[in-house]
């Protein structure tokens, strides 16, 4: 789990937190994703997690969410979210901690 980064930043993000080859989805390939569950289901998997804030794991079986690369602004960060068979996208503040999956890039 890690926190999207200084809050003071606007930028993409997609530069060191993925190995070579792989990047950190944007905001519109977490759209895609969370508009198709079939790609859902291939891609990412039913995998929960939670997320992190102030040193807890809250909802580790409950629900899964992942950064994007995309800032809204200098506080908030794109992310997709899955709980209960919904998948959807949504922004939070970049302090909380969500996973990040890594996609291959396309040539």
């Amino acid at each position: 789990v890690i926190n999207a980064g200084n809050t003071t930043d606007t930028t993409e993000s997609s530069e060191s937190i993925c190995p070579k080859g792989w990047i950190l989805p944007d905001k519109t390939q977490i759209q895609s994703i969370g508009n198709n569950s079939d790609i859902y289901s291939s891609v990412f998997n039913s995998v929960y997690g939670g997320r992190y804030h102030n040193g807890v794991n809250y909802g580790v079986d409950d629900f899964g969410s992942w950064w994007s690369s995309t800032a809204l602004n200098g506080q908030i960060r794109y992310y997709l979210y899955y709980y209960s068979g919904d998948l959807r996208t949504s922004n939070d503040p970049r302090f909380l901690g969500r996973y990040v999956r890594c996609l291959l890039q396309e040539s």
